[in-house]
């Protein structure tokens, strides 16, 4: 946890151009003008960054299984 939040640290605090921002440092940046959040926009955003993740999982779900699977303990 500690190694993330000093990368989101390291974005927040040094990119100084939009288009180089990670999308977690992006994503405040889609309230509007009257301080509310577009939640459908919101939603999108957080749907489309979890798609890459959920389809690697899926693709390597049986390596994870058995990885998990190894390193448990018997008894």
């Amino acid at each position: 946890f500690v190694a993330v939040w000093e990368e989101y640290m390291f974005a927040r605090t040094f990119m100084v151009n939009t288009s180089a921002q990670t999308l977690a440092v992006g994503l405040p940046s889609l309230r509007v003008e009257s301080k509310s959040w577009a939640y459908g926009t919101l939603s999108a955003a957080l749907t489309l960054s979890l798609l890459p993740i959920s389809v690697v999982f899926i693709v390597l779900r049986k390596y994870f299984v058995e990885g998990v699977l190894r390193g448990s303990v018997k008894g």
